[in-house]
C-alpha cells in the first residue's frame, strides 16, 4: 500500500509519499500545463528506508513524472545510482 500527500501554497508544491518500509519527500516540484487536456506533475525525491525495510535498501534519490487523468496521477519514476530502478505508478484520490 502507499499513501501519497500532496500540499500545495501559492508558493511551493511538497509530495510524501509513505509506504510500509521507507519514506519519500520531494526537493523540488513542478507542474506542468501542455494544455488543458494534459497536466504533468514531476518532481525530485529523496527516499528514506524504514528499520524493516530489506538490508539492500538505502537512502536514495530519484524522480518521478505523473500525468493527471481525471482522479488518477500515473506515470513512471526512476531512481538512481545504487538503486538503478524504474517503474510505474498510479494513484488514485480517495476522499474520506
Amino acid at each position: 500500500d502507499t499513501e501519497v500527500s500532496i500540499v500545495q501554497t501559492w508558493s511551493e508544491i511538497q509530495i510524501i509519499l509513505r509506504t510500509d518500509t521507507s519514506l519519500s519527500r520531494s526537493m523540488a516540484a513542478s507542474i506542468i500545463l501542455d494544455s488543458p487536456e494534459h497536466v504533468r506533475l514531476t518532481y525530485q525525491y529523496q527516499n528514506d528506508p524504514k528499520t524493516n525495510s530489506a538490508a539492500s535498501m538505502q537512502i536514495h534519490y530519484g524522480s518521478t513524472t505523473l500525468t493527471y487523468l481525471g482522479d488518477t496521477l500515473s506515470g513512471d519514476y526512476y531512481s538512481g545510482r545504487g538503486r538503478q530502478n524504474t517503474g510505474s505508478i498510479e494513484l488514485r484520490k480517495i476522499t474520506s
